[in-house]
């Protein structure tokens, strides 16, 4: 599909695909006439293909027009597809130059309804076509809201091929060309090869071919969204595009990463406002350095190697590494029991757990509970590190209350997709007052959780270090 149809149809010109109702794999013809700007030239024949869900390409029909434009083309496969499309000439080129045949009347693929006639047809197509639009114009959020502004939305997702635009509710993927050949970084490897003396340099072009081999990128537009400012114009983007993430690592077995947001706001007077982030450059981790902040050249050395030789220990550092990474507040909950969980395995208590002033475990456990090994984990880490139950900070008045919070947490993602304080079915599990503890706290439960899991892992990889060693 062109990027930029042309807008003029060209007077007595016709572009007829026939038959008019096709099987999936049927072949056709396209019967090009009256294209006189063409004449006596070969030009490119361009196939829309609409469906409510989506419009396809299709790889361009090369043509010989003959002196008076006339001209016709074999697809002797026809179009591959299921469920009901529509097919017919978008338009018709030759180099730069673009027509589009002032009758170009579609074709069905895929009708299995009665016979009708070609009018019919044509008006299956245009609803066809117009169901396509609205879905594409779909409103997010509350257009008649008068305190909500319209907002426009572009993003790049780097990392994932697709080969054709694509409309979801709301938005539009479109494949780009070019691809990002990030000579940044490579410019710095060879700052950093010539200050080593080494004679061995990248090289630019051989660097910029790899990447762009390598980095896909598609474009994502959502031309509606409808909030009061930038803030949750921001959340409900971010939100489709994670769900558009989801969609395409299930369908085209890679993940796509976000390269940056930009927002537009629309106001009253008709003139915009935006803003820009850049999602690639977000660090959440220390901006100190130094032994006091866990840059201590021998402490990282010696869980450097012992990764390597503690594979359970590797698998709890790398789902921390994903919690870290999280966007969604109910995910990360869910990743930070992961990794207490999975080292608890190994760390905790089986059997009977008591709590650390020696009081017997206040609820009753079942045989798959995990909740005291991982509270008998915790509990040999505090007393390792002589850190008193309060230590991790946090909303949490001791270590048994932590622990019950983040497995609520955890229970209500593993179970329902994410808490919700609202629902009567969650409001019936014995975990819900837990999880209501987190309620709108959710940033100071979450770094509890990161700093017990921080804690957890240095004794895994040091067992045998106290405090303040």
């Amino acid at each position: 599909m062109s990027g930029t149809k042309p807008a003029t149809r060209h007077p007595g010109s016709s572009a007829i695909i026939m038959p008019r109702i096709l099987s999936s794999g049927e072949a056709f013809d396209v019967h090009l006439k009256g294209l006189t700007e063409f004449a006596s030239h070969d030009v490119e024949v361009h196939l829309g293909i609409t469906s409510p869900a989506g419009h396809l390409s299709f790889q361009p029909l090369q043509v010989r027009l003959d002196s008076c434009g006339n001209g016709n083309a074999k697809v002797p496969h026809g179009v591959d597809l299921e469920r009901l499309w529509g097919v017919y000439v978008d338009h018709v080129s030759n180099g730069a130059r673009t027509l589009v045949p002032e009758n170009n009347p579609a074709s069905l693929v895929n009708w299995t309804g009665p016979a009708v006639s070609d009018e019919e047809t044509q008006m299956i197509h245009d609803d066809l076509s117009a169901q396509h639009k609205n879905l594409f114009g779909s409103p997010v959020g509350d257009p008649t809201n008068p305190s909500n502004h319209l907002h426009r939305v572009v993003t790049l997702l780097a990392g994932v091929l697709t080969t054709q635009h694509t409309i979801y509710p709301g938005l539009i993927t479109v494949p780009l060309d070019a691809r990002p050949v990030d000579r940044e970084h490579v410019e710095l490897l060879n700052h950093f090869l010539e200050s080593l003396k080494l004679p061995v340099a990248v090289d630019i072009g051989k660097w910029a071919s790899s990447k762009a081999s390598r980095y896909p990128t598609t474009a994502v537009l959502i031309p509606q969204i409808w909030a009061p400012d930038f803030e949750n114009a921001h959340q409900l983007a971010t939100e489709m595009i994670e769900r558009l993430q989801l969609v395409l690592s299930l369908n085209r077995l890679a993940k796509a990463n976000p390269v940056a947001l930009i927002l537009e706001q629309r106001q009253p007077n008709n003139s915009s406002r935006s803003r820009v982030y850049p999602l690639d450059t977000h660090y959440g981790g220390n901006l100190i350095g130094g032994a006091v902040a866990g840059e201590s050249p021998d402490h990282l050395a010696s869980e450097f190697v012992g990764l390597g030789n503690d594979p359970l220990a590797r698998l709890g550092a790398s789902l921390f590494a994903e919690a870290l990474a999280e966007r969604n507040e109910d995910f990360k909950f869910f990743k930070h029991w992961s990794v207490l969980e999975t080292l608890a395995e190994r760390l905790g208590d089986g059997g009977t757990v008591s709590l650390m002033s020696g009081a017997p475990w206040p609820e009753k456990v079942g045989p798959q509970d995990p909740g005291p090994r991982v509270y008998s984990m915790a509990a040999k880490v505090l007393a390792a590190r002589n850190i008193p139950e309060s230590g991790f900070g946090g909303p949490s008045s001791d270590l048994y209350e932590l622990i019950q919070v983040l497995k609520a947490r955890r229970n209500a993602t593993a179970h329902y997709g994410g808490f919700d304080a609202g629902s009567s079915t969650q409001q019936r599990r014995a975990w819900y007052p837990d999880a209501m503890k987190s309620l709108r706290a959710e940033p100071e439960w979450l770094r509890a959780a990161r700093d017990l899991n921080v804690a957890v892992l240095h004794f895994a990889l040091h067992p045998t270090m106290v405090a303040n060693q």
